[in-house]
């Protein structure tokens, strides 16, 4: 009898450990499960997946992947393979501005979006840039809205994006299929978004860029007239 207890109190102390994926959008940079990487490092943002656990509702048309920029130091674009994403209209799931600047508060709450979860917000954001990414504390995040219009999100795809610079955050929003406007009807529980465990952070310093074929070019006719220069000088 008493293993038996013990059995089911550690089935629900590990149940309770386990982190809680249904109907999250996560953001990261490869997988077609979420990572839980408090937030996902993202090193490569030209080709990042955004999904929903496997056994998650669907989303509805449209899905709205919001870029949230480091110090507004540039205006991202988003393209889902040779598609380049248009900004969400005024009033798409209540969103009162596209693009906004946030420098305080709930991020989806600054769009005019109501959140599943309100662990996206600013001093999440500027706290991971400062203490994990060793970045200078922002003064704010430009908040872009992308409308993938046509995608009702089940499983992961690829997107792409550029202009965000190292420091930016790239996060979800939807509602479940079927539930017409979730941010009307006051349930939360219709609502598909990213919580912080689960969004994208951009850290591309370690990404290397290729050498272009005619920089490789160049670099070996130097050695070449280097190699010629240093024999002629040990021949004399």
């Amino acid at each position: 009898m008493k293993r038996t207890i013990l059995l089911f109190a550690l089935l629900a102390g590990l149940a309770l450990a386990a982190p809680v994926f249904a109907d999250q959008i996560f953001v990261q940079q490869s997988g077609t499960k979420p990572a839980g990487g408090d937030p996902n490092k993202i090193t490569d943002p030209s080709n990042f997946v955004v999904g929903t656990a496997a056994g998650s509702a669907t989303g509805e048309d449209p899905l709205l992947v919001i870029i949230g920029v480091y110090d507004s130091l540039s205006v991202p674009a988003l393209k889902f393979g040779s598609t380049v994403e248009p900004l969400a209209p005024i009033g798409t799931y209540h969103i009162t501005a596209d693009p906004e600047t946030n420098s305080s508060g709930d991020e989806y709450g600054d769009l005019g979006l109501t959140p599943q979860t309100n662990s996206e917000t600013f001093d999440q954001w500027a706290n991971y840039d400062t203490g994990t990414l060793g970045l200078t504390k922002p003064s704010n995040f430009t908040l872009y809205a992308f409308d993938l219009a046509g995608e009702e999100l089940n499983g992961t795809i690829n997107l792409s994006a550029s202009g965000v610079p190292n420091g930016s955050f790239i996060i979800g929003y939807d509602c479940k299929d079927d539930t017409g406007d979730c941010s009307l009807q006051g349930n939360h529980g219709n609502i598909m978004d990213t919580p912080f465990t689960n969004a994208g952070a951009i850290d591309a310093r370690s990404t290397k860029p290729t050498p272009e074929p005619a920089s490789l070019l160049l670099f070996g006719s130097g050695l070449l007239g280097l190699s010629f220069k240093l024999r002629r000088r040990f021949c004399r």
